[in-house]
Protein backbone atom coordinates (compact mmCIF):
# COMPACT_ATOMS: atom_id res chain seq x y z
CA UNK A 1 0.00 0.00 0.00
CA UNK A 2 2.12 2.26 1.26
CA UNK A 3 5.51 1.16 -1.10
CA UNK A 4 5.16 3.74 -3.51
CA UNK A 5 7.45 6.92 -3.26
CA UNK A 6 4.40 9.56 -4.10
CA UNK A 7 3.41 11.91 -1.46
CA UNK A 8 -0.12 10.73 -1.66
CA UNK A 9 0.25 6.82 -1.74
CA UNK A 10 -1.90 6.22 0.64
CA UNK A 11 -5.08 5.84 -0.75
CA UNK A 12 -4.10 7.49 -4.28
CA UNK A 13 -2.21 4.27 -4.72
CA UNK A 14 -4.65 1.50 -4.84
CA UNK A 15 -6.80 3.69 -7.45
CA UNK A 16 -3.58 5.05 -9.33
CA UNK A 17 -0.69 2.99 -10.56
CA UNK A 18 1.44 6.08 -9.47
CA UNK A 19 1.75 9.30 -11.05
CA UNK A 20 4.97 8.58 -12.03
Amino acid sequence: MISSPSPFSTSKSILLPSPR
